[in-house]
């Protein structure tokens, strides 16, 4: 069980390892960089990700899956964009979650809600930041395939919104939309699940968790490196196992945690970045950038093209 486990969250891992390639911001002070080959001038995300943009193959496509956390490969920015030659680094924001992770998912029985709240500590403006909900079965008996609108009801609630209905997209991710937090600001996003009796039963892991924009490493206080034309994200995420039963009387799931975790309270994950943190980037979160064809822009001092 531990095994199957860590094959599920270490597949969900790499989805997320490219998000850094379409998500973008524009302000006063931000220049744009050479687009992706499906960039286009639209931010929106899209719910269904064309194939040709996923970096690695999705959760959904296959049952197979890594044995452990891989290494973080360079994404793309690194390789079109001149700022971020050297390399893109990820750095953790403060995490905390409540919910899902630990209960069971009764089928016909009533919704559980899963909320996860990011705190700014990067030190500077988040003008973009793609969050979602990642769910997949972790013993599948076969193939795993997209889940469809029949065998979960979803709700979602951002801030200054009310419960709003949602839907699983083909990479089994709920799009939970893309928002600003400003430096040292909070964003809380909440999601309701709502088993249907056609839910296969089982164990079931994922995560809440979101990503940023890319930034210049030279013009933010804490730079995951100090090399020249080098980049950071702001990642974040709440991961954890649920269960799907016929009763309410099952064993519940073990419960949920935030990555990585320094200290010893629950929910609340580092917010200090380093190679280490890498390799277990926001899971999932490539499913909301893959197909939204967005302008990779790297947030830059005005001077350096003045």
């Amino acid at each position: 069980m531990t095994i199957r486990t860590t094959r599920t969250l270490a597949a969900s891992t790499l989805l997320a390892l490219a998000v850094g390639a379409s998500l973008g911001s524009t302000s006063a002070g931000a220049v744009s960089a050479s687009p992706s080959p499906t960039a286009t001038a639209s931010p929106t995300v899209s719910a269904a990700p064309s194939a040709s943009a996923a970096p690695t193959a999705s959760p959904g496509a296959t049952t197979s899956a890594p044995t452990g956390h891989p290494s973080a490969p360079l994404p793309s920015p690194g390789s079109s964009d001149p700022q971020c030659v050297n390399g893109v680094g990820h750095d953790s924001l403060k995490v905390t979650g409540t919910g899902l992770w630990g209960t069971t998912l009764v089928k016909g029985g009533p919704a559980q809600e899963i909320t996860t709240t990011w705190e700014n500590t990067s030190g500077v403006d988040i003008a973009k930041f793609a969050t979602y909900l990642y769910l997949t079965e972790e013993e599948p008996t076969t193939p795993i395939r997209p889940f469809t609108k029949d065998l979960f009801e979803v709700q979602v609630r951002t801030p200054g919104t009310d419960w709003k209905p949602a839907y699983f997209n083909d990479s089994r991710s709920v799009d939970t939309g893309t928002h600003a937090i400003a430096k040292g600001g909070k964003l809380t996003v909440s999601v309701r699940i709502t088993a249907t009796t056609k839910l296969p039963t089982g164990p079931y892991g994922g995560n809440q968790g979101g990503a940023s924009e890319v930034f210049d490493n030279s013009v933010i206080p804490h730079p995951t490196s100090t090399q020249k034309y080098s980049c950071t994200q702001y990642t974040g995420y709440y991961e954890g196992r649920t269960k799907v039963s016929d009763t309410a009387d099952a064993a519940t799931a073990t419960p949920g945690t935030v990555r990585p975790t320094t200290t010893a309270g629950p929910g609340l994950a580092e917010t200090g970045g380093s190679s280490s943190t890498l390799p277990i980037a926001a899971a999932g979160a490539v499913v909301l950038a893959a197909g939204a064809g967005t302008l990779l822009v790297l947030r830059r001092r005005k001077a350096a093209h003045q």
